[in-house]
Parts: C-alpha cells; sequence; structure tokens
C-alpha cells in the first residue's frame, strides 16, 4: 500500500506480473496445481465422511496436522515442501461459508413456494412433483425448493451487506458452556443468521 501526502487516504495500486514458465518449471507448477486440487477435494470428503460416519468435526488444525503423515506416505507431496496449508485453509473457508448461509435461511414453506412466482399454496406440491398453481411452472419438489432456499440465502446476504455487515453473538454450543463462557462472537466477514421470509 501507498500512503498519500500523510493523510489518511491509502491508495492500493494492482500489479500485473506476466509468468512465462520454462518447459520444466511448467510440469512442476502443473503438478503443484493437481495436487493442491486433489489436496482439497480429499479436504472435503475428510470432513464429509468425519460427521456422515462419526458425528466428528475436521478442524483446519486438525487437517494441518495430518499433512506430515501425507508426506511421508507421497513423496510427491514432499517434494513440495509446505505448499498445502492453502489448500485446506481453502477448503475450511467454503465450509464456513457453506454454513454461513446454511443457518441464515427459514426452510418453512421452501417445498410449498414457486421458486418462478413466488406463489405459495399446499396444492402446488404433490409427492415428489411440484407444480405452481399460478405460473404453471413445473419441476422437482426438491429441486424448486433448493431454489426458493438459494435465492433467501442471496437475499438474506444482500440484507446483512446493506446492513453494514454487522459483527453479531450467537449461542455458544453446549459442550463449551462448561467453560463459563455464554456467547461467542461471529469472526469478520460472517453473515447473522437471520430469518428471511
Amino acid at each position: 500500500m501507498l500512503v498519500v501526502d500523510g493523510a489518511d487516504q491509502v491508495l492500493k495500486r494492482k500489479t500485473e506480473i506476466s509468468l512465462v514458465p520454462g518447459r520444466v518449471r511448467a510440469r512442476s507448477l502443473s503438478k503443484l496445481v493437481s495436487l493442491s486440487r486433489e489436496i482439497y477435494n480429499a479436504t472435503v470428503q475428510h470432513r464429509r465422511d468425519a460427521w456422515r460416519l462419526a458425528q466428528v468435526t475436521v478442524t483446519r488444525f486438525d487437517e494441518f496436522n495430518e499433512i506430515p503423515d501425507l508426506r511421508t506416505l507421497r513423496p510427491d507431496v514432499a517434494a513440495f515442501g509446505n505448499q498445502f496449508r492453502g489448500s485446506t485453509s481453502r477448503a475450511d473457508e467454503a465450509f464456513a461459508a457453506f454454513f454461513r448461509r446454511l443457518g441464515k435461511v427459514d426452510p418453512r414453506n421452501s417445498s410449498r413456494e414457486c421458486a418462478w412466482c413466488g406463489h405459495t399454496e399446499a396444492a402446488n406440491r404433490e409427492r415428489s412433483r411440484f407444480s405452481c398453481r399460478r405460473c404453471g411452472h413445473g419441476e422437482h419438489a426438491d429441486v424448486n425448493a433448493a431454489q426458493v432456499i438459494a435465492a433467501r440465502g442471496r437475499q438474506a446476504d444482500a440484507l446483512w451487506v446493506a446492513s453494514g455487515s454487522p459483527r453479531l453473538t450467537r449461542p455458544t454450543p453446549r459442550n463449551r458452556r462448561r467453560n463459563g463462557a455464554v456467547t461467542e462472537q461471529y469472526g469478520a466477514g460472517s453473515a447473522p443468521h437471520a430469518q428471511v421470509a
């Protein structure tokens, strides 16, 4: 960052760097990207399986502690040193963003509301088929409900951003209440669990 005239104004400059690697370096970069993608996908799968099979939450730091074991099992990963913490951090950020969006949407009547026109009626849904009585939109009921919930999430995000992205408090999970803490703060940039109808 560059401070202009000693005032409080900060000028941010964007710089483009042209990267034209040689043949050997291009292969190395391609291998690094491929391994990063593989580790990212394995991190996501590891978290999903840990929760699905044992109801265990895996944190970013748990995954950081597994990287040395991965290096001993995979010499191609060991060749790049400590480059893969970024992949696990990005997976952690993706999970945090997913659960932030998931917690702020009210799912009530999402299977009865039309994703196209917003009409809500019990007769719109018949078993697994959704057919709007107002506009005629037809879809599988679960697909339509997912579209409605996604639209509600986008609306809640827009409201949260418009309000200045405030930090909110939430109840502490039961297993942490033993230590005497009753509430905890959301981190910077986290969205609220606001109900949007």
